[in-house]
């Protein structure tokens, strides 16, 4: 009886007299491959860092990553409704976890709260900006304990002032300052006000405004002086004011991100295109 035949095994690559031309390119190869594989480790740290800055609960009033502090206009001209926008900015600041001072102010100025506060110190406040019965123009407030010093006119060079000597009293070096005000400054407070302004923008400290249904004189006023770009807005006077770069497409939008996303697909296909496995491939079964 004839002995089976042992199968052939199967060659482990490729038979070649070349290979010594071939090192070239294996290196080359190996190159492009560790390149593109350190780029895409920087894109996905690059989108994780991006990821990360964006706050994905809401756009904060105050900007990331600063010690604010809340400059506070409780002079007379404040009505009922501006009370309730106090009430719901002061809410959404107690959102976020951040370091915070406060400041109240009329024609004098009181800091309430230092720099490096815990926002969830503001929560103390909000009682005082909740009518305890009636609504609108009608609505009736607690008493508050600054009626008899803050009931005067307003000075809001004042309130700046006294936000920008707390934050470098701390020796904050990232801060910004959040007014809340009708606006409502007089005609003698307005060079004060530029130079106060002024000055905040060559220290590096960031002004933002939460307008209490100013005149348009007086908002106009402000748009001038620090732009529109910092001054907060709402789409309804019942609803809550969102943070400058909240509102608008150009805010709402994670460009960054977007970018980094795009670059990292980018990546992947090249990978894929220039370091795909070689396949060969069965000869024709006709031929």
């Amino acid at each position: 009886m004839a002995a089976r035949a042992e199968p052939l095994a199967r060659p482990r690559g490729i038979p070649s007299t070349a290979l010594p031309r071939l090192r070239g390119s294996a290196r080359r190869t190996t190159s492009l491959r560790i390149a593109l594989g350190v780029a895409l480790l920087a894109a996905l740290v690059a989108a994780f860092v991006a990821a990360r800055a964006r706050d994905a609960r809401h756009a904060p009033l105050l900007p990331s990553g600063t010690v604010g502090m809340v400059a506070l206009d409780l002079s007379a001209s404040i009505d009922a409704r501006a009370y309730l926008r106090v009430e719901q900015a002061i809410r959404g600041l107690t959102r976020n976890d951040q370091d915070i001072g406060l400041v109240v102010f009329s024609d004098t100025a009181y800091e309430m709260l230092p720099p490096g506060s815990p926002s969830r110190e503001l929560e103390r406040l909000l009682r005082l900006f909740k009518p305890v019965r009636g609504t609108g123009a009608d609505a009736v407030f607690p008493p508050n304990p600054w009626n008899d010093d803050f009931r005067a006119g307003t000075r809001i060079s004042s309130g700046l002032r006294a936000a920008r000597d707390a934050l470098l009293r701390e020796h904050v070096k990232k801060g910004a300052i959040l007014l809340i005000s009708d606006l409502d400054s007089p005609a003698t407070d307005v060079g004060r006000l530029g130079s106060e302004v002024d000055e905040l923008r060559r220290l590096g400290i960031e002004l933002r405004v939460v307008p209490l249904f100013p005149i348009a004189e007086k908002l106009a006023l402000f748009e001038s002086l620090i732009g529109t770009g910092h001054i907060a807005k709402t789409t309804a006077p019942e609803k809550p004011v969102q943070a400058p770069e909240g509102v608008g497409l150009r805010g709402a939008a994670p460009w960054t991100f977007v970018l980094i996303a795009l670059a990292l697909i980018a990546l992947l296909a090249l990978n894929e295109r220039l370091n795909a496995r070689l396949v060969i491939g069965r000869p024709d079964a006709t031929s």
